[in-house]
C-alpha cells in the first residue's frame, strides 16, 4: 500500500489544530477535548483511550512536607504551556500563592532543575509523572522523585486524538483500535 509514519514535532499550544490544518493526519499529546480546543469542519477527536489523574513531580527528599494544595505556597511549580496541568495549576495552587511556570524545554531540562532546587514541582498526568519517577534514580538504583497531591480535576480528564477528519474511515478505524484495546 505504500503506507508509513511521519513523525512531525510541535510544540503542545494548539497541536489539536494541525490534523483539521492539513499538517498531518493524527495529533496526539496527552490532549483532552476542552471548551476552547474547537478542531472545526476538518477535525475530529478520537474517543477517549485514557483518563489521567493530575499530579506533581517532586523530590523525594520533599515528600513528607508536599503533599496537599497548601504545602505548595510560595513554591514554584512548572508546566507545559496551555495544557490541561497549567490550567489546573492556575484553579488549584495559584490561588494560594504557588509560581506557575509554563516553560518546558524538555523533561530531562525540568527533572535537572527540580533536582537542583531551581524549581518545587513539575505539573504533568499521573502517567507521565511516575515515568519520570521511575527513570530518575541515584547510584542504588533509590527513586530521587515523587509523586505528589494526585487528584482528579472537576472535570475528569479524558485523553484523546486530534484526527483530520476528511476521510472518516481514519477516525473510525482509530476509534475502533483504541475500543479493542480497552476491552
Amino acid at each position: 500500500m505504500g503506507l508509513g509514519v511521519t513523525i512531525i514535532k510541535k510544540e503542545f499550544a494548539g497541536l489539536w489544530l494541525t490534523p483539521g490544518n492539513g499538517e498531518c493526519d493524527v495529533a496526539a499529546a496527552g490532549m483532552m477535548k476542552r471548551v476552547g480546543r474547537d478542531l472545526g469542519n476538518t477535525g475530529a477527536w478520537s474517543q477517549s483511550y485514557m483518563l489521567v489523574k493530575r499530579s506533581l513531580l517532586i523530590r523525594r527528599s520533599d515528600a513528607d512536607v508536599l503533599k496537599g494544595p497548601a504545602d505548595f505556597t510560595g513554591k514554584k511549580i512548572v508546566v507545559t504551556p496551555t495544557s490541561t496541568a497549567h490550567i489546573d495549576a492556575e484553579e488549584r495552587y495559584q490561588p494560594l500563592g504557588s509560581i506557575i511556570i509554563p516553560v518546558v524545554p524538555s523533561q530531562d531540562e525540568i527533572v535537572n532543575q527540580l533536582l537542583s532546587h531551581g524549581v518545587d514541582a513539575f505539573g504533568e498526568g499521573n502517567v507521565s509523572n511516575e515515568y519520570l519517577a521511575q527513570k530518575y534514580v541515584d547510584g542504588n538504583g533509590h527513586r530521587l522523585l515523587a509523586l505528589a497531591d494526585i487528584h482528579t480535576m472537576d472535570q475528569p480528564e479524558t485523553l484523546r486524538f486530534a484526527v483530520r477528519a476528511t476521510d472518516k474511515r481514519l477516525l473510525h478505524r482509530l476509534n475502533e483500535f483504541i475500543a479493542e484495546r480497552q476491552t
